[in-house]
This record gives C-alpha cells, sequence and structure tokens, in this order.
C-alpha cells in the first residue's frame, strides 16, 4: 500500500522524544510505502490524495476544536471527500471529546488508534455516535531501541537518590492529572529528613528535552513516576471553561479547593489511566522507578518492576530504605531492563 502520513514533526529538542519516535516508527517499520509529510494548516496543493491507498492523521495535527488551524479548511473539505482508508492516532482524549466526535465523523475517518484503555473505550467512543468506526487501543509511546543499546553507569555510581521533571497539570485533568504535582512536591517534603537526593520539579522552565534529558535520568538511583491520562473526561468543553475561567479569577487557588468546587461530582466517571512513556525510557535505561500505585496498563508489576508509593506516603520510610539498597535497586534494573524493554511486545516494531 501507499499510505500518506500526516503530521507536525516538532523541532529538534522541543517536545519529549517519545513523539518523534512514534513519528519515526510507522516510516521505519511498517511493510508498506509510508509518504510522511508535516504540515502546519496547508496542505502542499500540488498532491492528489487519490494516489495513496490510505492516509493517517498523527495526534500532532489534532481533530479537536483547532481542527481548521491544524488542518486549513480546505484541506479538511479534501480529506472528507477522500474515498481511500482513512485512520488516526489520538491522545490527550480527555476534553472536548464531543467535538472529536463531530470531526471524526466528518471526515469519515473508519480507524482511531487510541489511548483509551479497552474497557473504557465505548463510554469515550459510543457505536451510537460513531457507527461503523474501528477504536483500537495503543499506548502513548513504546520502548526507544537506541535507548536500550545504550551503555549505562551502574546504580551505585549515580548522584541523585530520585529525580523527577513535569508540567503543572491543569486542574480540569482531575485528581490523576494532580499527582504529578502530589508526588513532586510531597516527595521532596518527605525526603528532607531522610539525606536523600531528591532533584524534582514540576516548572516548566525545568524540563528536559534530548540528551539532556537521558543524562538526567542516568543521574537518578531512582526516577520518580505516576500513571498518565486524566480521571475525569469533559464531553463538552464546559467544565475545562469552567475551571479555567476560576483559577484565572483566582490565581493562588489550591487543587483541594477547586476539586470540591467543580471537580468532585466528575471524578472516577471514566478510567483513563495509562503507562507513561517515561517508565518505558527508565526502563531501557535500566534505572529503577518509584512510583504511585496503580494498574500501569497492565505493564508493569509492583515490587518487581518498580517500588509502590503509597499515595498517602504512609510507606515513605520503606521506600526511602529501600532506595538506599544498592543491590536490590541494580537487580530490579537490570530485571526490568530484560523482562519490559528487552519484551519485543513493548517495542516499536511490534
Amino acid at each position: 500500500m501507499q499510505i500518506l502520513f500526516l503530521c507536525n514533526r516538532p523541532t529538534a529538542n522541543s517536545q519529549a522524544a517519545t513523539v518523534t519516535e512514534y513519528l519515526d516508527a510507522l516510516v521505519t517499520h511498517s511493510k508498506h510505502t509510508v509518504h510522511e509529510i508535516s504540515m502546519m494548516g496547508r496542505f502542499p496543493s500540488q498532491i492528489d490524495l487519490n494516489r495513496f491507498d490510505a492516509v493517517i492523521l498523527h495526534y500532532s495535527l489534532s481533530m479537536g476544536p483547532m481542527i481548521n488551524h491544524y488542518l486549513g479548511e480546505d484541506f479538511v473539505q479534501k480529506l472528507t471527500d477522500y474515498k481511500g482508508l482513512k485512520a488516526a492516532f489520538l491522545q490527550d482524549e480527555y476534553r472536548a471529546i464531543q467535538m472529536y466526535w463531530r470531526n471524526i465523523r466528518r471526515l469519515k475517518i473508519n480507524i482511531l488508534f487510541s489511548c483509551v484503555p479497552e474497557d473504557e473505550i465505548t463510554k469515550v467512543y459510543p457505536p451510537s455516535e460513531l457507527p461503523g468506526v474501528q477504536v483500537i487501543n495503543v499506548l502513548t509511546g513504546y520502548v526507544s531501541q537506541s535507548l536500550t543499546r545504550m551503555s549505562v553507569p551502574p546504580i551505585a555510581e549515580r548522584a541523585l537518590d530520585a529525580g523527577y521533571r513535569s508540567r503543572q497539570p491543569q486542574f480540569w485533568l482531575g485528581a490523576l492529572g494532580w499527582e504529578k504535582t502530589l508526588i513532586c512536591k510531597e516527595f521532596y517534603n518527605h525526603a528532607k529528613s531522610t539525606g536523600l537526593r531528591v532533584d524534582a520539579s514540576v516548572s516548566e522552565g525545568d524540563r528536559l528535552y534530548g540528551q539532556a534529558w537521558i543524562d538526567f535520568i542516568l543521574s537518578c538511583r531512582a526516577l520518580l513516576g505516576t500513571e498518565s491520562g486524566a480521571s475525569i473526561i469533559d464531553f463538552d468543553g464546559q467544565l475545562e471553561k469552567r475551571v479555567d475561567e476560576y483559577v484565572a479569577a483566582h490565581p493562588d487557588a489550591r487543587f483541594d479547593a477547586v476539586s470540591d468546587l467543580f471537580l468532585k461530582e466528575y471524578e472516577g466517571s471514566l478510567r483513563l489511566h495509562q503507562i507513561s512513556p517515561r517508565c518505558f525510557e527508565a526502563a531501557a535505561l535500566r534505572t529503577p522507578m518509584v512510583l504511585f500505585e496503580g494498574h500501569y496498563s497492565g505493564v508493569l508489576e509492583a515490587d518487581r518492576h518498580y517500588i509502590s508509593l503509597k499515595k498517602d506516603f504512609s510507606n515513605f520510610e520503606e521506600v526511602a530504605a529501600k532506595l538506599k539498597d544498592t543491590d536490590a535497586l541494580q537487580a530490579m534494573a537490570d530485571r526490568t531492563y530484560q523482562e519490559i524493554a528487552l519484551n519485543p511486545k513493548w517495542g516499536y516494531p511490534a
């Protein structure tokens, strides 16, 4: 098949490496001929869509409320009229989902590759709204083969006991999103009296990309983490709007207060918990993980592939003791590398 793969490829070191790895994977590993075009708002007019057997949209070209910004109005119509197979990779499937339904119907998409867990797919993409659309569960990222081939320092030679980088999540993502900030702040506070060397931040200016991110992981005896996704789905976008307006008027508002005002009735209505690509990065770089309790898409097993941290930090002393056991950390790192990073099931070729 001749496949047209449309995306907005990021410039070097401007986004997490998993975005470009995801883009590269289809071109590199497909048995078909894949033609990638990176675009933003304007599709090359000289290219005839009808020469392709299929068109695939990558999640870097959003099909949400700003679809015309990403694809351009003229191309949206061209893609609508195109008669071949149409597929899309989606992420961040928790905001304005009704708009996605409308655009999926408008573009006549045949296949969605979704990060929504299989048992929640019909809630997010009900057949009544998207008749005939096939939805296939995929992960947000997989193991980078290049990372598995890197030479890494042994755990005993690493300078930091624990490290973490993320960004401050929007409150309307719910309790799961807030965990990214919670683990950063509370782990740092609990570690003050233990002598553990911790470098953790959710400040945008502290985020790391490219080789700097890899070097940071390799400086850590353990990487902190949580499940990705959201514990709330906003079908019509109104919850996001109300929360953002409130936070703009009350910039010092705390998550607990916002949750009490807006979120509690929505919490738990949908489970969009997923394993984060950084778990695969840590496994490939033979770096142990300290993770909040969770399912992690069924990939990781607690106390075998990661050190489990309770969300109320009631077992923090036990976790701190494990971070000082270099031999056990090295054994966990090696085991996770063998069972996860080198498992073909979790690689991009599969």
